[in-house]
């Protein structure tokens, strides 16, 4: 399967990358890339992509290095929001801290290489930015009651749709060991994107419903003027 070559790829040339073979690295994950993206397999992409930056990073091609970290970033901010539950949520981000650290690493050698460009700023509200879902994840650790007043129909809507999501990504699980036709991925993967769908409406109306909620769940990275003020 592509996905699984596009890993073990990937997973090759990191091997390779420790040895300081870094063209064959580079090799290897280009054609990871290639098969991560025509499987959409954005998490394959996203550590791969960072993988290349650290490629990068160590030979001081800084701004290619940004370009493929920001574009991990984004992919693994976007995988995260797709996730069901702020549980599972927060323990993600908790597994994909080393994208901010590599970034943050990244803007520090960039502000020394040119320190009038504001690489300081942005350094300042990258560590802000996880800092943000950090407290999420200690808030949600800790069991902060955060739903308190909101409609409680709409919390059971949303605990229905958690249930069915859980149920197809099951039956997902369950079609990639056994041999499943086109047609019934397709259908499972429609199925899953309209409950996707469905499923982030209601989490609109529970922000909309209580600021509360919305403020601690979607914490807003300040930024270095707001810091300094």
């Amino acid at each position: 399967m592509l996905r699984a070559k596009g890993s073990h790829l990937s997973d090759l040339g990191s091997v390779y990358a420790l040895l300081g073979e870094d063209q064959k690295a580079l090799d290897l994950y280009r054609q990871s890339l290639q098969l991560s993206r025509a499987s959409d397999d954005k998490s394959t992409e996203s550590s791969t992509l960072r993988r290349i930056a650290l490629v990068e990073l160590s030979h001081g091609q800084l701004e290619e290095a940004r370009r493929n970290l920001e574009d991990a970033l984004n992919i693994v901010e976007h995988l995260r929001t797709g996730i069901v539950g702020q549980e599972l949520r927060a323990s993600y981000f908790a597994s994909i801290q080393e994208f901010f650290e590599s970034y943050i690493e990244l803007l520090m050698r960039l502000h020394r290489a040119n320190p009038a460009k504001g690489y300081d700023a942005l350094t300042l509200q990258t560590v802000e930015r996880a800092r943000a879902r950090s407290l999420l994840e200690s808030l949600i650790e800790a069991r902060a009651n955060i739903r308190e007043g909101i409609d409680p129909a709409l919390l059971e809507r949303e605990r229905g749709l958690q249930q069915k999501l859980d149920a197809t990504a099951e039956r997902q699980a369950r079609l990639l060991v056994s041999e499943a036709t086109e047609a019934q991925a397709t259908t499972l993967k429609q199925e899953t994107e309209k409950l996707l769908t469905h499923f982030e409406e209601v989490e609109t109306e529970i922000r909309a419903s209580s600021p509360r909620y919305a403020a601690l769940t979607q914490p807003q990275p300040l930024s270095a003027t707001a810091i300094q003020q």
